[in-house]
């Protein structure tokens, strides 16, 4: 928790388990199909939800109509199986 980088990153690190997951909405990873879509238009698990979005130094609250751009950093809050998906989906093998 001391190598946290912002307020944001430190909630992370204190509640991390297997209901929560990050993302870094990235170009050059498999992330990049999430850029410019709005949040209401993704193909997420229905046991889960966008909580948070980190743009900048900015905290955005996401909506439906959010749309996501390259550098975005999502929070994304649910059910074991439906985080277990998106890790799956988007960072592991």
């Amino acid at each position: 928790w001391r190598g946290a980088i912002d307020e944001q990153e430190l909630k992370e690190v204190l509640l991390r388990d297997e209901r929560m997951l990050t993302l870094w909405v990235n170009a050059q990873h498999r992330t990049k199909t999430m850029i410019g879509q709005a949040l209401r238009d993704l193909e997420l698990p229905e046991d889960v939800l966008v909580a948070l979005i980190r743009r900048d130094a900015q905290v955005i609250i996401p909506r439906g109509s959010t749309v996501l751009e390259d550098g975005d950093r999502i929070t994304v809050l649910g059910n074991p199986e439906g985080i277990e998906k998106l890790f799956h989906a988007y960072i592991g093998e």
